[in-house]
């Protein structure tokens, strides 16, 4: 007799399909449910859990999301002239040593190299500052990144007129 079981045994893949499913959600389905609608249930449970799967499964790194915004940022707006002696020439992000480095041109009254390391301690003060109360790097700075900059001459790009790396252990 084709379809029924005098065994009372259900057939292999009957076990298969309901398998999956925990005790509680096989309890609600078959029992709380019409059996007309257990079917749509089923599938919606299934999409809802495939759907929850992929989402959780396409999670980045927070290394590779600071690189991907590292090179949007520099797509967007770079080089950008910060003030009347500053341009903003790229932003890059290093994976390996989570680093984000700034490198900068000063032109003017600024592309002076004896001024720069007269002032290399207050300019470091003020970038560590400027970290502390960065909204924009909260996450990077809770994982340790690091923030590198480099001051470069505008008329000798060869000459660095000031660089310094800023570690976890300044900016908190």
């Amino acid at each position: 007799m084709y379809g029924v079981y005098t065994s009372g045994a259900q057939p292999r893949h009957e076990k298969e399909k309901t398998r999956h499913l925990s005790l509680y959600v096989r309890f609600f389905i078959y029992f709380c449910i019409d059996e007309q609608k257990q079917d749509n249930y089923m599938k919606k449970l299934l999409f809802i859990m495939m759907a929850v799967a992929l989402l959780s499964s396409c999670q980045e790194s927070l290394e590779d999301r600071a690189y991907r915004e590292t090179l949007e940022y520099n797509k967007k707006f770079c080089p950008m002239r910060v003030d009347a002696t500053s341009v903003l020439d790229s932003i890059v992000f290093d994976k390996t040593t989570k680093t984000k480095c700034s490198y900068f041109t000063l032109e003017g009254v600024a592309d002076n190299l004896q001024n720069a390391q007269a002032k290399s301690a207050a300019l470091r003060e003020v970038l560590v500052t400027d970290i502390k109360n960065s909204p924009n790097e909260i996450k990077f700075k809770e994982a340790g990144f690091s923030y590198r900059f480099v001051y470069r001459s505008a008329s000798d790009k060869n000459v660095v007129l000031f660089q310094t790396t800023i570690s976890k252990e300044d900016y908190q």
